[in-house]
């Protein structure tokens, strides 16, 4: 009994030791603590208990980026806090909770580093790539002010769970966090990028942090064809935000794959979504491979410029032998930005969006998902008044190239801002700029990385007007003939009414009002008044204006009939 007593002891005093992943985090950093508010003007790093347990921290290990720093003999106590500082920066802290104390204590980079903490057996406690832009104003961000950590059992290490300290002093080394709350993650991850390194490998990248257990199984990967099967799975440590997937045969050149996830959890247990993610080994970008499909040159506040282009090849395009760029005055090309450093394969009739923001762009669009989208470190100056965009390889070869100017916009748009500047199918010449139009006030004026809302097949591009799918209705509400569907097509840009008349000339409905139509579309009547009330049966007229920038006015008339 006595040495089971003992073996129980034993794996016990072994678990405290131990620490596993979230038993102890990052909870607060002075990364620029000058000037100084309240507190000594040193840098510092807090840790937090939320294991349950004493812990020792005798052996364990915190790197900045590449340089390692060794604790000595240091214990921190069940929901208790450990200060992390310099042996000068010690001298001048005050406090109640332990400190762990280093010669050579790094210099805290503002603009953020990867951090991560090790136990003694070489396991992996706790990592965060910190930013100073979590500070939550810019009079903050100046200095004097630490950063803490909402909610301490959120995991997900992201922006949404750090914020600037609200304490007088301008921080709580050793004690509660000012800004203490409860603030669960509940963010969905995502798969953000498909990288192909080699013909036997694929690299995932992914919004959050995931459990390295389920980033390390190959049973979570599957791909279609089979002819090309995951052997293993190598999560990319500290973060696990990525993961290198080994192949058994290469990939086969023409081929297009779909990448099955599954089964996969991030940092806060939150499952990602299954997930089919298509790919293709990636073939070197020839003439006109890309075609520039949208631009926007003049945001709204608070949005920023993009560009759209679309693969109208037949292969899977190489993106890391792309730039974008665009020519200077003279006409010679600028230096421009590469849109990816390792092998992205782009897909035959994919859609892109290229930006410095996309999140500013989601914002501006209400959040419209956006499948592919590459987030630039700069943007070409593209001015609201006109400019050039410009697509070309490594080898300074131009796929695609347009020229815009804001007089290409509908002329009855009363402001132009926001508004981007749709091709009218991606198969046509890029630099005609009669094949460009304002896109409709019906997707808000812009469609990023989507089927452009001025899309038009090229075999109906002479196909106009109004037509009525359906001549009555019976506006009851059964599910069956509830109300009119109007469709058109517009082969010019044009903006147009549609009102709705009684027999007496009266006005019943006003359906649009000097709205610019996309290239196509419908408009729906639900047989209510301008009141909102249900209309008495009879006979009704549907009048029908659209004008072009010529000023040529069409007028179409319809005879709709509401039935009980």
């Amino acid at each position: 009994m006595r040495i089971f007593v003992l073996i129980i002891c034993l794996i016990h005093s072994f678990t405290i030791c131990s620490g596993q992943l979230g038993s102890v985090i990052f909870n607060e950093l002075m990364i620029d603590p000058d000037p100084a508010v309240g507190l000594p003007q040193v840098e510092y790093i807090e840790l937090y208990n939320r294991s349950g347990e004493l812990l020792s921290l005798e052996g364990w290990t915190f790197y900045y980026g590449e340089k390692s720093y060794v604790f000595s003999a240091c214990s921190i106590d069940s929901a208790g806090y450990c200060i992390l500082c310099s042996k000068a920066a010690g001298l001048q802290l005050v406090s109640d909770s332990p400190m762990a104390v280093f010669e050579s204590f790094p210099v805290l980079g503002n603009t953020g580093k990867m951090i991560y903490l090790m136990n003694e057996n070489g396991t992996l406690v706790s990592s965060l790539e910190y930013s100073s832009g979590w500070h939550e104003n810019a009079f903050k961000s100046k200095g004097g002010w630490s950063l803490e950590c909402i909610d301490a059992d959120n995991l997900s290490g992201e922006a949404s769970n750090w914020t600037s300290s609200n304490d007088l002093c301008g921080g709580t080394p050793g004690r509660m966090n000012s800004v203490a709350a409860v603030n669960p993650d509940e963010t969905v991850p995502v798969c953000t990028s498909l990288y192909v390194p080699s013909s036997m490998q694929i690299e995932l990248t992914f919004s959050k942090s995931f459990m390295p257990e389920n980033l390390a199984s190959i049973l979570n990967f599957e791909i279609l064809p089979q002819t090309a099967v995951v052997t293993s799975a190598l999560p990319a440590f500290p973060g696990y935000r990525s993961v290198l997937l080994n192949l058994a045969d290469s990939l086969e050149c023409g081929v297009i794959y779909s990448l099955y996830l599954s089964n996969l959890k991030d940092i806060s247990r939150i499952s990602l979504r299954d997930t089919s993610v298509i790919f293709g080994l990636p073939e070197s970008p020839s003439l006109f491979d890309l075609s520039l499909n949208e631009v926007l040159f003049n945001p709204v506040s608070g949005g920023c410029d993009y560009v759209e282009f679309v693969n109208v090849s037949q292969k899977c395009v190489d993106l890391s032998q792309i730039w974008l760029t665009n020519r200077s005055d003279s006409g010679t090309l600028n230096e421009g930005v590469r849109l990816s450093e390792k092998p992205l394969p782009c897909v035959p009739g994919s859609y892109w969006l290229l930006s410095v923001s996309f999140d500013s762009v989601v914002a501006a669009k209400n959040g419209v998902p956006i499948p592919n989208k590459i987030d630039l470190p700069s943007f070409p100056s593209m001015p609201d008044a006109s400019g050039n965009v410009v697509l070309l390889t490594t080898t300074a070869q131009i796929i695609d190239e347009m020229t815009y100017n804001e007089n290409m916009h509908f002329p009855l748009i009363g402001s132009s801002e926001g508004v981007s500047l749709e091709k009218l199918n991606p198969l046509l010449n890029s630099l005609d700029q009669k094949l460009w139009r304002s896109a409709s006030t019906a997707s808000d004026y812009g469609t990023p990385g989507l089927k452009n809302s001025q899309y038009n097949d090229l075999m109906e591009i002479n196909n106009d007007g109004f037509f009525i799918q359906n001549k009555w209705i019976t506006p009851n509400n059964d599910g069956s003939d509830d109300y009119f569907t109007i469709t058109y097509q517009v082969t010019e840009a044009s903006v147009a009414n549609l009102m709705v008349f009684d027999l007496k000339g009266r006005v019943v409905r006003n359906l649009i009002k000097n709205e610019l139509l996309a290239a196509s579309g419908s408009i729906i009547w639900d047989g209510t008044s301008t009141d909102g009330d249900i209309v008495p049966f009879g006979r009704y007229i549907l009048q029908v204006e659209y004008y072009t920038p010529s000023g040529q006015r069409n007028k179409q008339c319809f005879v709709l009939t509401v039935l009980f």
